[in-house]
């Protein structure tokens, strides 16, 4: 009854009132089978797509499947209905979403974890840094399953190969299925994180950059761009952490930009001891922008704005088109790890690219970096219009260098670099990727790797196939090098047990992948029973 109340109200509103576009809180609580219901109805009532979008919370009495199966993050793949995606956003800020307290201090990949240590923030590691900076890079690519990169420790993983906790960081079949966010209505604005998280004595236009920073990730994310209101003018609640009973004292969004709302009063809600910590009146001030400070992060933030609607390829459509099409350098163990680069090329995903290639990169630094990217010598980049004639007077100091390929990013900094340059024709093949999988195993019996490629031996069931067949040379680990011809291939595959005639086949879905130009290692985890 409540699925017909839900379906008959939205193709009201659909069809009635021209909304286009709908978000269910707690939506995990419902079954994937009356959202795709609903999605169909209000299609076909509409005469058009009405964009689906919601929570996607694995817990309570229905978690796991526990009632039926759920329209939860993990439950919808291939259903066109997107999910909130935690993953980022934490890694961004650090923490999880609903910390308090010493907790809430912890620091994420642009406020400061490693190269800008708090004073509670203990001993964290360069590895904990990269292990962030891979997540987000998940997120950027649309939280896609299928898409590979070389992660921190040189392997070549997909996004679902990635972990975010106990579940795989890319969760989503193609990118219309994930909606990136940082901040939200629920739990503290990212304004009063920033003032808990990066060290006491952070500058307050430090502060702006930071928040422009995370908003330069999701402005640069594949899939759907969420901004919570207020975001782009600090927006603060003063450290209330759950706010909607905290009446519009604490609520209140300024358009006049004279003030954001800090330092109005302790919060209603969460940790009094840590609001004290920065509310008291001695260090308020120090938490708290004026107009300067308000204004300039509004500008900087309708530039990324501006530079997301410049060009399709930040709104790539399909999976298939971000595998093609978004390349990130600076990966792998030798990386430096407080700066993102990616590549989106314009040349093969020409529809509304508005460029021939471009090259975003993301500084979180305090310190300027120069990278030095071979494959992008001789292109010609340039600053993109909109930051060339912006208002940020420092990403007008970044600088391409056209002989060397080198590229200079200031601190705490997001630039894009565009150019009119084909990018060049990526290597054909053939390719070597080696496929590595944990599997224990009986007397006799023995791990091959089988897909829909000849190489892989076309989803065959026969021992014999020696050419697919895996060593363990480091078991319980194993590796299956394959030749591909082409570089570029999408491929579907899995893993079998083969004890003579008995073929035990790994569960769970094919695993997805594109042969890349270059030999590769890709890590599958565990055999999946």
């Amino acid at each position: 009854m409540m699925g017909k109340l839900m379906i008959d109200s939205v193709a009201t509103w659909a069809t009635q009132y021209k909304i286009d576009s709908f978000r269910f809180d707690l939506m995990g609580h419902q079954p994937r089978a009356t959202m795709e219901q609903l999605k169909t109805t209000v299609n076909t009532a509409a005469g058009r797509d009405v964009f689906l979008i919601g929570e996607g919370w694995n817990f309570g009495e229905v978690a796991s499947g526990a009632r039926f199966e759920q329209a939860s993050q993990l439950s919808l793949n291939g259903s066109g209905i997107a999910t909130f995606s935690d993953r980022a956003r934490d890694r961004i800020r650090g923490g999880g979403c609903c910390d308090d307290g010493d907790a809430f201090r912890a620091q994420g990949f642009v406020t400061g974890l490693f190269y800008d240590p708090n004073d509670v923030a203990g001993t964290p590691t360069k590895d904990e840094l990269m292990d962030h900076a891979d997540i987000i890079r998940v997120g950027l690519a649309g939280s896609l399953r299928s898409f590979a990169f070389e992660a921190r420790d040189g392997v070549v993983k997909t996004g679902e190969t990635f972990k975010y906790g106990s579940d795989p960081a890319g969760y989503v079949t193609d990118p219309q299925e994930v909606v990136n966010y940082y901040e939200n209505h629920d739990n503290r604005t990212f304004w009063d994180a920033t003032v808990a998280k990066l060290p006491k004595s952070t500058s307050l236009d430090e502060r702006v950059r930071v928040q422009t920073l995370a908003a330069a990730i999701n402005s640069f994310s594949q899939g759907i761009a969420y901004f919570h209101a207020g975001s782009d003018i600090l927006r603060s609640k003063s450290m209330d952490n759950n706010s909607y009973n905290s009446g519009d004292w604490f609520n209140r969004l300024d358009w006049s930009y004279t003030s954001n709302n800090f330092g109005v009063g302790l919060p209603v809600s969460g940790d009094q001891n840590l609001a004290k910590t920065f509310l008291a009146a001695a260090v308020v001030g120090n938490y708290t922008p004026g107009t300067t400070q308000i204004t300039a992060a509004r500008d900087m933030f309708r530039d990324l704005l501006a530079i997301r609607k410049s060009s399709q390829l930040f709104r790539l459509r399909t999976a298939d088109d971000v595998k093609k099409c978004l390349k990130f350098y600076n990966t792998g163990t030798a990386q430096e790890p407080t700066v993102i680069a990616g590549h989106l090329n314009g040349t093969v995903c020409s529809e509304n690219a508005g460029f021939k290639q471009v090259m975003y990169f993301i500084n979180v630094d305090k310190v300027a970096h120069d990278l030095t990217i071979d494959a992008q010598k001789g292109m010609s980049y340039s600053l993109h219009p909109v930051q060339a004639s912006g208002s940020d007077a420092r990403a007008k100091t970044a600088t391409y260098d056209n002989a060397t390929g080198k590229f200079s990013i200031p601190a705490r900094t997001a630039v894009v670099f565009v150019t009119s340059t084909d990018a060049p024709a990526a290597p054909t093949g053939p390719v070597t990727v080696t496929f590595k999988v944990s599997a224990t195993t009986v007397f006799g019996e023995s791990v091959y790797i089988v897909g829909d490629q000849p190489e892989i031996g076309n989803w065959s069931t026969n021992g014999a196939d020696t050419f697919r067949k895996c060593s363990a040379d480091a078991y319980p680990v194993w590796s299956c090098a394959i030749t591909f011809p082409t570089a570029g291939t999408a491929i579907n595959y899995k893993f079998q047990k083969i004890n003579g005639s008995t073929v035990t086949w790994e569960g769970g879905g094919n695993y997805a992948y594109v042969i890349p130009s270059a030999a590769a290692t890709v890590d599958n985890g565990t055999f999946r029973p």
